[in-house]
C-alpha cells in the first residue's frame, strides 16, 4: 500500500486476482490510518503483514481467509480490529495485542486453530469468539459446547487474567495442545 489518507487508498487498491495471487509480504506504510474492510481477503499466498505505526483500525473481514499468513506486526497504535479481521489464517501462530488496542470485535481470530502466543492488554474489550476454535479454545478450562454459550466476558477475563501473570503464559498453557481439524469445529 502506498502511503495514503484512507480516503485515497481505495484508488491504489487496483489489481488483478491473477496479480494478488503473487503476494507474499504486505507492508502498509506510514499515514495510513485504516485498513478497510475486506480489503486483503482470500490473499492466499500473504505469509507477512508489517504495518506502518499509523495504523489506528483494521476494519471487518481485512484479512480474512489469509491462509499463508505466518507474521504478523501490528501498528503500536492500533486502537481496533473488526469482526472476522483475521479469521481463518490458519497458520498464524502468535499475535501481540498492543497496550493502544481498546477493542477487538467477534470471531476476529476465529478458526486460527495454530494461534498459541497470544498477548492481550488487560484494558481491551474483547467480543465474543474473538479467539474461538483455536488452541486457546482447545487450552480453556471451559467445555466446547459451554465456551460458545458462556459469557463472552468470563471467557476474556481468563485469556486476559492468564497473560496478566506472566508474559508468554498463555503459550505455555496452549503449546502441549495438538490441533486438528477434527479438534475444529
Amino acid at each position: 500500500i502506498i502511503p495514503a489518507t484512507h480516503e485515497d487508498l481505495a484508488e491504489y487498491l487496483i489489481y488483478d486476482d491473477e496479480e494478488r495471487d503473487t503476494w507474499e509480504v504486505i507492508i502498509v506504510l506510514p499515514r495510513v490510518k485504516i485498513i478497510p474492510e475486506d480489503t486483503f481477503i482470500g490473499c492466499e499466498n500473504v505469509e507477512t503483514v508489517i504495518m506502518a505505526d499509523s495504523v489506528e483500525r483494521i476494519e471487518d473481514g481485512a484479512f480474512y481467509c489469509c491462509e499463508s499468513l505466518t507474521f504478523v506486526r501490528l501498528s503500536r497504535n492500533l486502537e481496533y480490529i473488526g469482526y472476522w479481521a483475521f479469521e481463518n489464517c490458519t497458520v498464524l501462530t502468535s499475535i501481540f495485542i498492543p497496550p493502544s488496542c481498546t477493542e477487538i470485535r467477534n470471531y476476529a481470530f476465529d478458526i486460527c486453530p495454530n494461534l498459541i502466543i497470544l498477548s492481550v492488554p488487560q484494558h481491551t474489550q474483547l467480543g465474543r469468539m474473538a479467539f474461538g476454535r483455536t488452541a486457546l479454545f482447545e487450552a480453556s478450562p471451559f467445555e466446547k459446547d459451554e465456551f460458545y454459550e458462556k459469557n463472552a466476558d468470563e471467557v476474556n477475563e481468563w485469556i486476559k487474567s492468564i497473560n496478566q501473570n506472566e508474559d508468554f503464559a498463555l503459550h505455555r498453557e496452549c503449546a502441549s495442545i495438538e490441533t486438528s481439524k477434527e479438534n475444529i469445529y
